[in-house]
């Protein structure tokens, strides 16, 4: 990453902004530091506004679109898009063209050129060659045609992810699985995996802080996880089970509740499991500390 300087870097996310804050948002602020980066997030449909309340947030900054965050980093909420974009690619093209004809607008004002076109979603294969990219990098961080077991999904996101691998000049895939599975498919992948901010988690974090008060009154044995609290991706069966079979240990998850939250709400009933909301980021390493246990009680799928 330090070797990348003085780029036009235009980002397309799966994710908006400021949530949920992980490798995607870390990366661009630090190439921020050494090149210009245009931040786009996630392209939600009109039906995602409608059941997923945590974007309804987005509407108010519709007006105006594009923001600053400093002198080489912007982000842009881009208009709601068709449904069923990820069920068919015709629908998909006519996103995703729409999406073009404002960014191409914008970056021209920007003055972006020499484009690095830094992609993680497959649907964004059909912005390539619309954008006066120079470099194509598919930045692949999950297993995108796996994620739902619908077969018009699982087809139209296949295909798009394959087109994409195909034409990318470099990918970057965060775990060994997604590495050999676009290896074959194109040379120039190479393993990426997460790392953490040294800055904040750091040997001595959170020594000389006191237990926080919402924490504090839990008991110990304390077994914990840290992040978003997406019912899909939580083993909800597994969290439950060991409530059940310890109901003297205190099951501690920490973070907001993200989506699928019908389903998180079938640990709510267990008394001994303890939900704490999202903290910022400088108090997690005192948190942490005060966990017995730390656990990632994530289900197991492809």
């Amino acid at each position: 990453i330090s070797m990348i300087k003085g780029k036009d870097i235009v980002c397309i996310s799966t994710s908006d902004w400021d949530k949920p804050w992980g490798s995607r948002q870390q990366l661009m602020s630090r190439l921020s530091a050494s090149n210009r980066v245009f931040f786009v997030e996630y392209q939600a449909s009109f039906a995602h506004l409608f059941f997923l309340p945590f974007l309804c947030a987005r509407i108010k900054r519709f007006k105006n679109p594009t923001r600053k965050i400093n002198d080489n980093l912007f982000v842009y909420t881009p208009y709601p898009g068709l449904p069923c974009g990820y069920y068919s690619r015709t629908i998909n093209r006519i996103n995703q063209y729409m999406l073009a004809w404002f960014l191409k607008r914008i970056l021209k004002k920007l003055n972006f050129t020499d484009i690095i076109l830094w992609l993680y979603p497959p649907s964004s294969v059909e912005l390539l060659g619309k954008l006066d990219e120079k470099t194509i990098l598919y930045h692949c961080i999950a297993d995108f045609p796996a994620e739902k077991r619908i077969f018009l999904r699982r087809r139209a996101v296949l295909s798009m992810e394959k087109e994409l691998t195909v034409k990318s000049d470099i990918i970057l895939a965060l775990t060994e699985s997604l590495f050999n599975k676009h290896k074959h498919i194109n040379s120039r992948t190479y393993l990426f995996p997460s790392a953490v901010d040294e800055s904040v988690f750091f040997p001595s974090a959170g020594n000389d802080v006191a237990e926080p008060l919402d924490i504090a009154v839990l008991n110990r044995p304390r077994i914990g996880m840290v992040g978003y609290l997406d019912g899909n991706v939580l083993d909800i069966d597994l969290v439950n089970y060991i409530a059940d079979q310890h109901p003297e240990w205190s099951i501690v998850l920490i973070g907001p509740k993200y989506r699928h939250i019908i389903r998180l709400s079938l640990l709510s009933k267990k008394g001994n499991i303890y939900f704490i909301p999202e903290k910022k980021n400088n108090e997690m390493p005192v948190y942490i500390k005060n966990l017995d246990v730390c656990m990632i009680p994530y289900v197991v799928n492809e």
